[in-house]
């Protein structure tokens, strides 16, 4: 947890070096809330350790942080549109820092509550947030249901999956054979709920209305896939591809932030939240050495792999470089 701080600190500077961050309400309430949790995890530490009261403190940050991000990505879009010279290039690089920044002291957070014991205010897992026999079937199965329920709830139809079991040197499909590597839960949930719920909605949008056989017809494919050293999750959807003109836009943080915009009707609005969390969600993959890919079919769908590595060498945290602690987004606004 000593790295945290340091953490809140960076981000706290690299909000500093934004021009005009002090007119944006969502950035200056984001920089005091930040000075904040600093302040308490220093006035905590030069006390005499209570690892009861740290781990408190921890857990309130936690649940008081909740919702930031989204608010920090609203204020940079203010502030992308209220400068002439805003680079989005760079906005996003800005955030992709942060981002870096948010996991680390998050998963640092979510970890020292997972490891202490029970007496003193934690929940007493040997691992904490990590699981050794993590079963990606069985987490694919259960984000599905829950993303195609939550399809179910929102629009009023149900979107239909397939779940496919595949191992190299096996000709066929594995039935009920687990798919076992060490990883964490949570974060593997979180990044297949945006796939599958992008896979659904598209599904949704381009499937005959009121035909539920069509809906049907269209079942969001994924297949899960590995051998000694990777995993890899492939979601095809039969949503007709990426709309047209979005192209690289579906990695960008700005793209979330038109779902926002008034003026939209509902169609509209879904079509702009496709693609809403995926630079969230790809950052999250890279930041333990996995990545995620996009390839449109126009006409047909889109497939996106989810590659995650098996082998424990290469689940490391990609180590803060000299840039991300003094990069500045007005570097890039001329």
């Amino acid at each position: 947890m000593k790295h945290v701080p340091i953490r809140f600190a960076v981000t706290m500077r690299m909000i500093e070096n934004l021009e005009g961050w002090s007119k944006v309400p969502e950035l200056v309430s984001r920089y005091w809330q930040l000075t904040r949790f600093y302040e308490m995890l220093l006035s905590v530490g030069n006390q005499p350790i209570d690892l009861r009261d740290f781990t408190s403190v921890v857990k309130e940050m936690r649940v008081r942080g909740r919702g930031s991000l989204k608010r920090v990505i609203l204020g940079m879009f203010k502030l992308c549109c209220d400068s002439p010279k805003a680079d989005r290039d760079a906005i996003d690089k800005w955030l992709n820092k942060l981002l870096v920044l948010r996991i680390g002291h998050n998963m640092l957070a979510d970890q020292h509550v997972a490891c202490t014991s029970v007496d003193d205010g934690g929940l007493g897992s040997p691992t904490g947030i990590i699981d050794l026999r993590c079963d990606v079937v069985k987490v694919c199965e259960e984000a599905a249901l829950e993303a195609s329920l939550s399809c179910q709830k929102q629009y009023g139809r149900l979107p239909t999956y397939t779940v496919g079991n595949y191992r190299a040197g096996s000709r066929t499909q594995l039935q009920d054979s687990p798919c076992i590597f060490t990883y964490i839960p949570t974060h593997l949930r979180f990044i297949l709920l945006e796939l599958f719920q992008n896979g659904f909605k598209a599904t949704l949008d381009n499937a005959a209305q009121d035909h539920d056989d069509d809906l049907r017809r269209r079942p969001l494919q994924i297949s899960v896939c590995r051998d000694d050293r990777r995993i890899l999750i492939r979601i095809r959807d039969r949503g007709q591809g990426i709309p047209p003109g979005m192209g690289e836009g579906i990695w960008s943080y700005m793209q979330w932030c038109a779902s926002h915009q008034d003026g939209k009707d509902q169609k509209d609005r879904r079509r702009a939240l496709f693609g809403g969390g995926l630079p969230l969600c790809r950052q999250l993959a890279r930041y333990l050495g996995g990545d995620i890919e996009i390839r449109s079919y126009p006409g047909y769908g889109t497939d996106a792999v989810l590659f995650l590595p098996r082998l424990d060498s290469e689940l490391v945290e990609r180590e803060l470089q000299a840039e991300d602690v003094t990069g500045s987004c007005s570097d890039g606004w001329g």
